[in-house]
């Protein structure tokens, strides 16, 4: 009888030891009376957010709650998808509980959530690396855009330029003639042949003519029988000393003719 009461003494001793010292109860101690836990399962599956702040409470104030990690493990792996907490929290139930049934289960959780976390890294860097491939080809774009304005204006610039060089080009091949230049023969054909004989304007009737080679404003107008005064002054617009073989020329009124 004796005996019995020295051991239950001892008992009480030890108890309140553990109580002074502050020392926490061992691993799995508690588990399924912890009515933080508890509340903490019912919720799991209408509240996941509230489970998971209930179950971190119950840890806060005792660690070796293995069930606690279990349950944390199970709810970051199924219903936040951390799969870092998930990890965490797994290795640390096997931790207080090697023996446990539910290993068969956990392991093959844990190479999952190691998968996962490892997956969404990659595709962190993948989504950094893609994100600055398209700012790099934005920045190309708008290089060629520019490049495309500057050689658009570029071709512009060259047609204009084309169209004033034909211009010239043109001018350059219609032969002017100046006072007193002689036309030059070609086979078969005499500066004597090749004029046509003008015949005197009719009175009263305004007519024009056409340079042939040779002619000059003064031997057009004698050829009419107008004075080179008069012929200059019915072809105001025009450079008397450099006519143009084939150029239209005014002639005067014969009631102009002085």
């Amino acid at each position: 009888m004796s005996l019995r009461l020295e051991f239950a003494r001892g008992i009480g001793l030890l108890a309140a030891l553990v109580v002074l010292t502050g020392c926490p109860p061992p691993p799995g101690a508690s588990d399924e009376n912890n009515p933080l836990i508890q509340e903490a399962v019912g919720l799991a599956s209408t509240d996941p957010t509230r489970a998971i702040e209930l179950l971190e409470k119950a840890l806060g104030g005792n660690p070796g709650l293995a069930r606690a990690h279990r349950e944390l493990g199970n709810l970051h792996y199924q219903a936040t998808h951390d799969y870092a907490a998930a990890i965490y929290h797994f290795q640390k139930y096997l931790e207080l509980d090697p023996k446990s049934q539910w290993r068969t289960t956990i392991e093959p959780q844990i190479k999952q959530s190691k998968i996962e976390l490892a997956r969404s890294e990659l595709q962190a860097i993948s989504d950094a690396s893609a994100q600055r491939l398209i700012q790099s080809l934005l920045s190309e774009k708008a290089d060629l855009t520019r490049q495309l304005e500057e050689a658009n204006g570029t071709i512009q610039r060259l047609a204009t330029q084309l169209g004033e060089l034909t211009n010239r080009v043109a001018g350059a091949t219609s032969p002017e003639l100046r006072p007193g230049q002689q036309e030059t023969s070609q086979p078969g054909r005499t500066p004597e042949t090749s004029r046509q004989p003008q015949q005197p304007v009719a009175a009263g009737v305004a007519t024009t003519h056409q340079v042939a080679p040779g002619e000059t404003l003064s031997s057009i107008g004698r050829a009419h029988g107008f004075t080179l005064g008069r012929m200059k002054e019915a072809n105001p617009g025009i450079n008397h000393d450099r006519l143009r073989i084939g150029q239209t020329i005014n002639l005067p009124r014969r009631t102009d003719a002085r």
